[in-house]
């Protein structure tokens, strides 16, 4: 098992879904039965991209159809994950990655590692993924931000103003839903491999203005 059901948003009622080393694994009945999601039931995610890194759910949602998962490899390079969302219960997939063309998914780094959505609004329109790259060499990775639904986003790193104190890579991100706004959030990083970045945790209160 690789990520908390419940510290990474991953169970909505009777639905759950936890991430692990083989895929997602995605039940409707209280853990009665699964369905896996992975690289044989998801549309273009690499085959190699096994690991379910991180589950988030928009909680906002009832049914918990809207859900966002973290995929990768299990390797730093070549990275071949992606971040993967759903509105609809595992019927259909988006795919997040450096080749999917996305505005604002710069240097994306396909090492996925954190996904969180904020579940304080009615939208379910917005949720970070975190990216682990390096701050050095070819300077990917890092966190990226959508307000809406991942049509766009914004990304922050060691380049980008303010700087991200973490460095690019990104371990961990998560919304404090005691912010009614969606403006605070955090992430968490390491110094591990590839000039990864300083490491540590980083918080913001105006959505990354700082």
């Amino acid at each position: 098992v690789r990520s908390d059901v419940r510290g990474q948003h991953g169970i909505v009622g009777n639905t759950l879904i936890i991430g692990t080393t083989a895929g997602a694994a995605h039940s409707t009945d209280g853990g009665a039965t699964f369905r896996v999601y992975g690289p044989p039931n998801i549309t273009g995610l690499n085959a190699a991209a096994t690991v379910c890194e991180s589950v988030s759910f928009y909680d906002g949602n009832t049914t918990g159809s809207r859900f966002v998962m973290a995929f990768n490899n299990g390797i730093a390079f070549p990275a071949q994950g992606a971040a993967v969302l759903t509105i609809n219960g595992g019927t259909s997939f988006t795919i997040f990655n450096a080749g999917s063309g996305t505005t604002g998914l710069t240097n994306f780094n396909d090492n996925v590692r954190g996904v969180a959505f904020y579940s304080g609004d009615t939208t379910g329109n917005r949720f970070l993924i975190g990216s682990y790259g390096p701050t050095t060499f070819f300077a990917s990775g890092g966190v990226y931000r959508t307000a809406d639904g991942g049509s766009t986003f914004t990304r922050f790193s060691n380049i980008s103003a303010p700087v991200l104190p973490t460095g690019n890579g990104v371990r961990a991100v998560a919304y404090f839903h005691g912010d009614t706004t969606g403006q605070t959030w955090l992430v968490g990083g390491d110094t591990l491999g590839f000039g990864a970045g300083n490491g540590g945790a980083a918080r913001t209160v105006n959505d990354g203005g700082a």
